[in-house]
């Protein structure tokens, strides 16, 4: 795939430990969306 993407960056803690999970989203239903599952069902649930 070549293009852009647009996404959210959420960085997450988590209480009482060193741990900053990070997520990377995008709008739901949105072309963004389509393009980062495409392939893999398994990433949209």
């Amino acid at each position: 795939m070549v293009g852009e993407l647009t996404l959210d960056c959420d960085v997450l803690t988590v209480p009482g430990a060193d741990l900053r999970p990070v997520t990377y989203t995008t709008t739901a239903g949105g072309t963004d969306a389509g393009e980062t599952c495409s392939g893999s069902p398994a990433a949209m649930t």
